[in-house]
């Protein structure tokens, strides 16, 4: 989130669920800012997580849901 928007302080935890809001609205999973390469030890390959370096659809919207 900071990555986005900077330091908000007491307007991060309501700037947060705008974000969340629009990004499931909008049916996109924003991109994290700055974003380069992840960390080789997290090991992402064999996990189910990802780092968005690009803005992306949500996955339900590949399965045919209704929008």
């Amino acid at each position: 989130m900071k990555g986005n928007l900077g330091h908000l302080d007491v307007a991060a935890g309501v700037t947060g669920l705008i974000k969340a809001v629009l990004a499931v609205e909008h049916g996109m999973i924003p991109p994290n800012r700055p974003f380069a390469r992840p960390n080789p030890a997290l090991a992402l390959e064999a996990s189910p997580f990802y780092l968005a370096g690009e803005a992306r659809p949500w996955p339900w919207r590949d399965r045919g849901a209704p929008a």
